[in-house]
């Protein structure tokens, strides 16, 4: 996972996710190692990628999810915390579904089919468990666009236990 991360360029794009669309604050149990849906625009695909979602499910990949506290946005990408999650096992789908990230931004409802990441078996394994609290969940991921560039999006979570 590294390794790929480190041959492809960083680039931006205003991709809107939900992580548990129609939840808020996005509890995660990072103990239980379920599925964890995250909703991708369906219009910002389009008018980004020029792909409507059923053409981007072949070409969405998931690179890497990790998590910053809230409370610190200013610390480097490098410190962020890296959670693992069963790649041969995400699955994609395509609904159309109300698009609502806690951190802020305009909720999206239009009749434009979205991309359902789901996620199976999201989990931290670091020597300290993570404090419950607030934090940005950040996926990285790639297109298939074939310039070895990924992307960023982000939502806001609630770590449980």
């Amino acid at each position: 996972m590294i390794a790929l991360l480190s041959t492809v360029t960083a680039a931006s794009a205003c991709l809107t996710i939900d992580v548990k669309p129609y939840s808020c604050p996005n509890p995660i149990n990072l103990k239980n190692n379920g599925v964890v849906t995250v909703a991708a625009d369906g219009v910002a695909l389009y008018n980004d990628f020029g792909k409507t979602s059923v053409e981007a499910l072949n070409d969405f990949q998931v690179l890497g999810v990790y998590l910053q506290k809230t409370d610190d946005y200013s610390y480097p990408e490098s410190d962020r915390y890296a959670l693992e999650f069963d790649e041969d096992a995400t699955r994609l789908a395509v609904e159309n579904v109300l698009i609502a990230p806690c951190c802020g931004g305009t909720p999206i409802e239009d009749d434009t089919p979205d991309l359902l990441i789901k996620l199976k078996n999201l989990n931290y394994n670091g020597a300290n468990p993570l404090p419950k609290g607030e934090y940005y969940l950040f996926v990285h991921y790639t297109l298939d666009n074939g310039e070895h560039t990924y992307y960023t999006a982000l939502d806001c979570i609630r770590i449980m236990y």
